[in-house]
């Protein structure tokens, strides 16, 4: 602007006005945003109504019609840990208590116990964090799953690996413990042990750099 006598004096502007100024920007089209709050709501209701649906099939009891909607869900249910199945209830629920154990062999001749996490020994907030050791303990110890149980043994050894550059493991004994549920009024049965296999470090390839240490 132009002061007394032809000076010219810098306006007095204050920073906010500035700011406000520079950053000012042109508003949105007020029906874009409505087609997009649009599309949100419906990508959302279509998930809820899939993930429900997918519950309630997977829920339902064994017919020919559950089981071919459920090998439509199966993916989305195992990926993301909901599948589950009627195990638990009547008529015909599980009727053993099984939980997995190893027997560790050091080079040095020594040996360690070892016991897979058991829900029934955890505390109440390490169950939660530790309820997929059920799952995966009761769908990997069947005698037709014995692929899977190298892959344990190999778990057992790396956890308990406590000096690998004095003394490493050797060897692991693989072990599956169990004992029917008893009646009730029945006092209850002693676990009966099994062993699944023996795994040594030698057959261990990808295994090797952790029982090493490096």
């Amino acid at each position: 602007m132009i002061g007394d006598g032809g000076a010219v004096v810098q306006a007095d502007v204050s920073d906010d006005q500035r700011l406000s100024s520079s950053s000012s920007m042109p508003p949105g089209n007020p029906a874009d945003d409505e087609v997009f709050v649009d599309i949100q709501r419906w990508v959302i209701n279509l998930f809820i109504i899939f993930h429900l649906s997918a519950i309630v099939f997977w829920n339902l009891p064994n017919t020919d019609l559950q089981l071919a909607v459920c090998n439509f869900f199966r993916s989305y249910m195992v990926l993301t840990g909901n599948w589950q199945n009627w195990c638990m209830f009547s008529p015909d629920p599980v009727a053993v208590d099984t939980y997995l154990g190893a027997t560790i062999h050091y080079q040095d001749g020594s040996t360690r116990q070892y016991t897979f996490p058991r829900i029934s020994k955890l505390r109440p907030i390490s169950k939660y964090r530790q309820e997929r050791w059920r799952k995966f303990i009761e769908n990997t110890q069947a005698d037709g799953d014995t692929a899977y149980w190298p892959y344990l043994a190999r778990y057992a050894a790396i956890v308990n690996n406590v000096s690998p550059a004095t003394d490493p493991v050797k060897s692991v004994d693989l072990y599956r413990f169990y004992r029917y549920i008893a009646q009730p009024g029945n006092p209850p049965t002693k676990y009966v042990s099994y062993k699944m296999l023996t795994e040594h470090v030698a057959s261990m390839p990808s295994a090797q750099i952790l029982l090493r240490g490096s």
